[in-house]
């Protein structure tokens, strides 16, 4: 397995974060 580039893992973190929010959203809409 090779490592991932940097910039990939930066993608990563933004994708992830991003995805956190608009869940984080949907729950606060729900209630």
């Amino acid at each position: 397995m090779k490592p991932y580039p940097k910039w990939k893992e930066e993608v990563g973190k933004l994708l992830c974060g991003a995805l956190a929010k608009v869940i984080i959203g949907k729950l606060f809409m729900m209630f």
